[in-house]
């Protein structure tokens, strides 16, 4: 005889504790099927590289204030100064209405 779903809780007295779910996969002693993360394959390898990288970055940032501060300038920080310098330069040309092309033209 069934009991009416509502009191048929698993940890309801009148079915006496059930413990845990357990599926129909757990019962017949199937292995449960991973998630993506769980599975161990190269996710978690993307994962540490990008940390490793991140911190490369932050590192290479880190070298670049720390430069800025004692007044010497490094080689990438030359030239993103060198890009932005150009960039701003470009706009102005093209703020006067002559971009770059017309100009080498």
């Amino acid at each position: 005889m069934k009991i009416a779903a509502r009191c048929a809780t698993r940890s309801s007295p009148r079915r006496g504790n059930l413990g845990p779910p357990t599926s129909r996969r757990e019962k017949e002693g199937e292995k449960k099927k991973k998630k993506k993360g769980e599975r161990g394959e190269r996710k978690g390898n993307k994962v540490r590289e990008r940390r490793i990288s991140r911190r490369e970055k932050d590192a290479a940032r880190e070298e670049e204030r720390r430069a800025e501060r004692e007044g010497r300038a490094t080689r990438e920080g030359n030239e993103r100064s060198e890009v932005a310098r150009e960039r701003i330069h470009e706009r102005l040309l093209r703020r006067a209405g002559m971009s770059g092309y017309a100009r080498s033209a």
